[in-house]
This record gives structure tokens, C-alpha cells and sequence, in this order.
């Protein structure tokens, strides 16, 4: 339980990085709201998931 909201937070953070031109061109290629999660946003997070 002491390690989950640590990264929540982290994870939380990488998905606010994500760059906004990137969700932008999936979402003209006709990508949903989780496609753009799952293909971009959850990628560019893992380096806020995993430990350095």
C-alpha cells in the first residue's frame, strides 16, 4: 500500500507530458480516446513507472 499512490502520482505525471500534437494526430487518424491511452500515453509513462 506505502508504494501504490507513489506511483500513481509518477504514472499521473508521465501522462501529463504527453505532447499535445501527439494526441492530436491520432485523433485526425480517427483514433478513440483509449487508443491514444494505450498507444502513446501509457509508452511515454513507463519511464515514470519503472524505478532508475
Amino acid at each position: 500500500m506505502i508504494c501504490f499512490f507513489p506511483i500513481v502520482v509518477n504514472v499521473a505525471t508521465g501522462l501529463a507530458t504527453l505532447e499535445p500534437e501527439m494526441e492530436d494526430v491520432l485523433r485526425v487518424l480517427g483514433a478513440r480516446r483509449m487508443d491514444v491511452l494505450l498507444k502513446v500515453g501509457l509508452p511515454r509513462s513507463l519511464p515514470y513507472f519503472l524505478p532508475r
